[in-house]
């Protein structure tokens, strides 16, 4: 068996406590307990015991339902069956049971196999839960108490209790325990049962109510009705409550002062509960929401300054007494960590200690006193610090040290401290000297200067070094007459040294009276210089200039560089002459004639030094024609310095010019290759320039070139100046000497001309140059001869372009002349076909073959034969038509050349423009109208079946229609907004001529609705209308009627301006009825009438509602006057007829029920009289019974 965990010295502690938490015991509410209550399961463990008193018991375990739990019960009558067959059968019938005995020992079983205790139970450790076996064990003892009770066999509960745990554990341990005094670990059978129920005595298990139900169920096989036991369950109240614990920290020497910043340790005693904590402000920290139980509170860390007197840890049971808060308090004892320290020192130079001066310290609030002398360093050594009393003391010079006199100042002789064992106590006292010199150093503001260092000399003879105190002086004490000097070895930054001493005399009677020799010297700052570098020519600044500093005295050396400003500056640099020298400069400056400038900078002098330099110079190639001077890319030069081995070659860019910037000196530019079509001059004089440059200058050279000369040959016929296509020439050229890259000749040999009758020599493949050209006619083109002269010679220059014409003689020629009927301009471009008929007249005969009319409107046939010949036009010009179709010609057989002309007209096609405007502002042209065009036979005109559309300027513009025709124009679909014209227009085509037709649409009107609240005036959106015709029809989107586009039945909604506008409507009648008004309206008047004008005319129809009423019914208290929800009204109108559900917001009924301000607010009713109804009051109340 498990063993009780309380060990031997804790038992009468525990019983004690149970004073403490008597008073603590809650009130207990009781649910009622059930009239019936359900088996929900019956186990046995197959494991028994012998009672003396009972006889044999089994382990068993019932489980029954009681108010929404599963709860054990026990068996009441011994002897009686018992079993799983009878889960889910009922017990009812209760009957209370006020035993304490097992009220206690149910209430202890209950508790610890559900866990569930008191705060008396956790304060006092009593709390630990039962695992499943050791219930079992614990289920048979209350079982054989209950058995007991029932028996009559608890007249001693104490003694009942340990026999029966006695044999419990006797039968299941295997142990053969007789008497119940018999100690287990140190306690009788008889402790343990009488501990646990005086504890219950004292409620700390908990109060139980006990009812005892017998069996109302139908029995079962194994177990019978009548033979059925009944049993006892019971129903644990517990209340618990939450404590609080605080810590308190003080200082052990002051229980009044709290200490902040001690950590603690809180834990529990069973170990649930751990926790750190820090004391706050006012030394304390509260531990809140704490379970009932015994805490251990150990100090983990002193506050800053203390030592743990006791860290504890002190154990605290939570709840003591009635109190729900617990304090608990530690003291901690402060350390002892200070130091004391008293000085004396020269008054001029504090860093001096002084030894011998007598100093007295006494206590002010303790007894005590000493007087002590300073030592070597103005220290007092033999202070006792440690063993001094903690108050307050005054620390008085009795006696200064030789040489020093007492200051007249009281409290630099006398000074109070406090000694608290903590705190340092550091006291100095000063002593002037009797006879001092002082020095006094000044900055160049006569503000004093410290850190500037002097040697002090009394008679030639060094005695000290100091340097400058922060008042800028210095003291020199332990005088005697002479002379004395102040040698100043160096200054501090940015000053410059004093070049002589200072000096000071010191008499006998100075001596003899007293006193302080003063001397006053002044430092100048250490010298700057700012060396400024710009362009010599427009003063800008030039960044990245290095320049060399060297001092001619005293070695400084330093390289600066000018910055973004083109200054650079040397700061506080030494007093002596210097030489700046400039090293280097950027791109594209070059260093001056004279680099280097020589400058004495003397004490507190700002001097600047400006160096002026040139840019390198800048020179720029030009390449531009001779002739046109027109700039040319690609040419190349090479520049080669005339008196440095300087080289480079440059080519031009896109803008025939090339610049870089090179040293100054003189260089020679020669022109190496330019681009075709331009060629090299063959002089030097044109290829060569050379030029100087100097610092700063910025020149162009140019050079000019020619193009390669051009030559044309023409071929044409004698007679009609036709060009001959295929008469081949022969072209040589001979040079001049004008190009040097030109060689002696040229053959360019045999070349035809084209069917322009050109040859262009230049385009032939082969460079042209300067000279002279040789053109020979070679042979002639076919049908023709060749006409004197045949051969032409001509010089050309570079850059020129010239034209050598020759002329042939048709042989036996038809030459075709083409011409417009109206302006008689030539015409090319015209095809026609020349058939021979041999020696007569008459249809057939042979195709010679087609040519086309050249741009001067004529085409040739040459080496013809005698006889007759038919020419026929096949195609004319386009935009034109043919007039006469074919001449018949005759060349003579006579033995001579014959050349005949016949001539042809056409006509010129005609034009049709279609023009759409507006028939009230004809100024505005319409677009994406569309007609249909024919010809008055009905041939379609263009490639889409006839049909075609405005552009944005309203036009259609259709060119090569056939003059004298007839064309039909007719719109079929008017542009957007437009009424279509239907009537056809018919217009005949003239010759050459623009012909034009207007057509005008008349534009459809508008319709504007407003909807208007008809008290305010202010527009309404979501009214909704139907729009329709006179007739009937609905109209839809954009005015359309009756088809596909139409809006839902033809409806249409306010917008957010109280606006519904339609366009495109056609003239005419229309009727506008309102179906749905805005919410919160009615309707005025359901319909209206307007008619829509022509020519665009728009209507604005403005209809008005009237917004519907308002009702709010409250319901308060007659007596407080506090509102009252959840009263129901039944609301109807005069006629009886139920409200409306105020538009879906809340009843459909007529019923509506006031909110928990007391109100129902309908703010949507039609405007007339409404009778409220009362149906049904609030809980606890009466319904007003008066409508």
């Amino acid at each position: 068996m498990k063993k009780f965990h309380f060990p031997r010295n804790r038992l009468i502690a525990t019983l004690l406590a149970l004073v403490c938490v008597l008073g603590l015991l809650p009130a207990t509410a009781f649910a009622a307990m059930p009239d019936t209550i359900k088996m929900d399961d019956c186990a046995y463990s197959g494991t028994k015991y012998d009672s003396p008193a009972l006889g044999e018991c089994y382990l068993h375990q019932m489980h029954f339902g009681l108010n929404g739990k599963s709860t054990m019960g026990f068996c009441a009558e011994k002897g009686k069956g018992m079993g799983w067959s009878l889960k889910g059968h009922t017990w009812g019938n209760p009957k209370p049971i006020s035993d304490p005995t097992v009220k206690t020992m149910m209430a202890y079983f209950y508790c610890h196999s559900t866990g569930v205790f008191t705060d008396q139970a956790k304060a006092l450790g009593s709390d630990e839960v039962w695992g499943s076996d050791y219930t079992w064990t614990m289920n048979a003892w209350v079982q054989a108490i209950v058995w007991r009770y029932k028996a009559g066999l608890l007249s001693d509960p104490a003694t009942a209790c340990a026999e029966e745990l006695m044999c419990v554990y006797n039968n299941l341990e295997h142990t053969n325990y007789s008497n119940i005094d018999e100690l287990i670990d140190g306690i009788s059978f008889r402790d343990r049962a009488q501990y646990i129920l005086d504890l219950g005595a004292q409620g700390v298990w908990g109060e139980c109510e006990v009812r005892e139900y017998a069996y109302t169920g139908p029995g079962s096989s194994y177990h019978p009705a009548n033979d059925v036991q009944a049993v006892m369950v019971g129903e644990l109240n517990i209340t618990r409550e939450l404590y609080s614990l605080i810590i308190k920290k003080v200082d052990s020497t002051n229980p009044n002062k709290g200490l902040p910043g001690a950590r603690f340790l809180v834990s529990s005693e069973n170990g649930s509960y751990s926790k750190e904590v820090v004391t706050g402000g006012d030394g304390t920290v509260t531990v809140p929401k704490l379970e009932a139980g015994t805490y251990a509170v150990t100090e983990l860390e002193a506050p800053e300054g203390y030592e743990i007197d006791n860290a504890g840890p002190q154990y605290v049971v939570l709840p003591s007494g009635s109190d729900k808060t617990v304090t608990v308090t530690f003291a901690d004892s402060p350390e002892i960590t200070g130091e004391g320290s008293i000085r004396k020192v020269d008054a001029d130079d504090p860093t001096k200690g002084l030894a011998g001066a007598v100093i007295k310290i006494e206590g002010v609030d303790n007894d005590f006193t000493g007087t002590y002398v300073t030592g070597e360093g103005g220290y007092l050594t033999d202070v006792p610090w440690k063993d001094m009393p903690i108050g307050s003391y005054t620390a008085e010079e009795v006696t200064p040290p030789e040489g020093y006199t007492k200051s007249p100042e009281t409290s630099k002789v006398k000074q109070s401290f406090r000694w608290d064992g903590k705190t340092d106590v550091a006291l100095v006292f000063e002593n002037d000297a009797k006879v001092k010199v002082k020095l006094i150093k000044l900055d160049d503001s006569d503000n004093p200067l410290p850190g500037a260092v002097f040697n002090i000399v009394k008679d030639g003879q060094i005695i000290g070094t100091e340097a400058t105190k922060a008042d800028g002086s210095i003291t020199v004490t332990d005088v005697t007459e002479g002379m004395y000097a102040f040698v100043e070895v160096s200054a501090p930054a940015p000053y410059a040294t004093l070049t002589e001493p200072v000096i000071a005399h010191v008499d006998q009677a100075t001596i003899n009276g007293g006193g302080t020799v003063t001397v006053t010297a002044a430092d100048k700052k250490l010298p700057n210089l700012t060396i400024l570098k710009r362009d010599a020519q427009t003063k800008e600044v030039i960044p990245g200039t290095v320049f060399e500093i060297k001092g001619i005295h005293y070695g400084y050396h330093n390289d600066v560089t000018t910055g973004p400003d083109g200054r650079a500056v040397l700061s506080n640099i030494p007093v002596d002459s210097y030489e700046v020298i400039e090293k280097s400069v950027p791109d594209p400056y070059v260093v001056g004639d004279e680099p280097m400038q020589t400058i004495y900078l003397g004490p507190g002098e700002n001097r600047e030094l400006i160096f002026d330099n040139l840019k390198q110079p800048l020179l720029t190639i030009a390449k531009i024609d001779a002739d046109t001077n027109d700039i040319i890319p690609g040419t190349v030069f090479t520049i080669e310095g005339v008196s440095s081995d300087y080289r480079n070659d440059v080519t031009t860019g896109a803008d025939g010019t090339v610049s870089l910037r090179v040293a100054p000196g003189s260089y020679k530019i020669t022109e190496k290759s330019v681009p075709a079509p331009y060629y090299l001059p063959s002089k030097n004089a044109d290829r060569e320039q050379t030029v100087s440059l100097n610092p700063g200058d910025e020149k162009t050279v140019t050079f000019k070139d020619h193009k390669a000369p051009e030559l044309t040959i023409f071929k044409e016929d004698s007679v009609a100046g036709a060009p001959i296509e295929g008469a081949k020439f022969h072209v040589t050229f001979t040079s001049n000497g004008e190009a040097a890259d030109a060689p002696g000749s040229i053959d360019y040999g045999y070349i035809f001309t084209d069917a322009n009758g050109q040859i262009k020599v230049h385009e032939q493949g082969k460079k042209m140059y300067p000279g002279e050209y040789t053109v020979t006619e070679v042979a002639p083109a076919p049908g023709f001869q060749m006409k004197e002269p045949t051969t032409q010679r001509v010089i050309i220059h570079g850059g020129e372009s010239k034209t050598l014409t020759f002329q042939n003689e048709p042989l036996n020629a038809i030459i075709v002349e083409k011409y417009d009927s109206v302006t008689h301009a030539a015409l090319p471009g015209c095809t026609f076909q020349l058939r021979y008929l041999g020696r007569t007249s008459g249809t057939g005969g042979t195709v010679i073959g087609q040519k086309v009319t050249g741009k001067n409107g004529t085409a040739i046939w040459t080496g013809l034969k005698s006889g007759t010949y038919v020419v026929e036009e096949v195609s004319p010009a386009d935009g034109y038509s043919i007039i006469n179709a074919s001449e018949t010609v005759y060349l003579a057989d006579s033995g001579e050349q014959s050349v005949v002309t016949v001539r042809f007209d056409n006509s010129p096609d005609g034009i049709l423009l279609v023009r759409k405007v507006c028939s009230v502002n004809p100024s505005i042209t319409l677009q994406d109208a569309e007609f249909k065009i024919t010809y008055a036979d009905g041939t379609l005109i263009g490639d889409s079946n006839g049909i075609y559309r405005t552009d944005e300027n309203g036009e259609i513009r259709i060119p090569g229609l056939k003059p004298g025709k007839s064309v039909v124009v007719t719109e079929t679909r008017a542009p957007a907004g437009f009424i279509i014209d239907t009537q056809s227009q018919t217009v005949q085509i003239q010759e050459g001529r623009t012909v034009t037709l207007t057509f005008k649409n008349q534009p459809k009107g508008s319709l504007i609705i407003q909807k208007r609240d008809s008290l305010t005036g202010q527009p309404l959106p979501g009214a909704e209308f139907r729009v329709a015709t006179a007739a009937g029809c609905e109209v839809g989107l954009d005015g359309v009627i009756g088809t596909s586009t139409l809006t839902q039945n033809g409806l249409f909604t306010t917008d957010s301006n109280g606006e519904i506008r339609i366009t495109n409507l056609a003239p005419g009648a229309y009727v506008l009825t309102e179906t749905k008004a805005p919410a919160g309206y009615v309707m005025d008047s359901p319909s209206t009438n307007v008619v829509i004008g022509a020519n665009g005319d728009t209507q604005t129809v403005i209809v008005t509602n009237t917004p519907k009423g308002g009702l709010i019914v409250e319901k308060y208290d007659s007596v407080t006057k506090l509102p009252l929800s959840g009263a129901q009204f039944k609301i109807t109108n005069a006629n009886g007829e139920l409200t409306p559900d105020n538009e879906g917001l809340t009843s459909s009924n007529g019923l509506y029920t006031t909110d928990r301000s007391g109100q129902i607010v309908l703010s949507k009713l039609l405007p007339g009289t409404y009778v409220v109804s009362e149906v049904k009051a609030p809980d606890n109340y009466q319904a007003d019974p008066t409508p």
